[in-house]
């Protein structure tokens, strides 16, 4: 687990930037953020489609701009309670 703040977020900037971070021989291949001790973002098996969930608080702006970038495919929303 690594805490998010400013030091760790330059230094995770620097890292997942790089080409290939983010893909099937990924640096990253599970990933969970959590806001206020609850998840918010979770993304496993190299970000497999299938495999990526996000809750409140996460805005679609910023699942927009990872779509964007090519982190993620695509994702929808689903309703509550699913």
């Amino acid at each position: 687990m690594v805490p998010i703040n400013t030091e760790t977020t330059r230094a995770l900037k620097r890292i997942l930037a790089r080409p290939g971070a983010l893909n099937d021989s990924a640096l990253a291949c599970h990933t969970q953020v959590e806001h206020h001790g609850k998840l918010v973002l979770g993304a496993y098996d190299g970000f497999h489609r299938n495999c990526v969930i996000a809750y409140e608080p996460v805005p679609a702006s910023l699942l927009d701009r990872l779509v964007a970038v090519g982190i993620l495919r695509s994702y929808e929303v689903c309703p509550e309670g699913v």
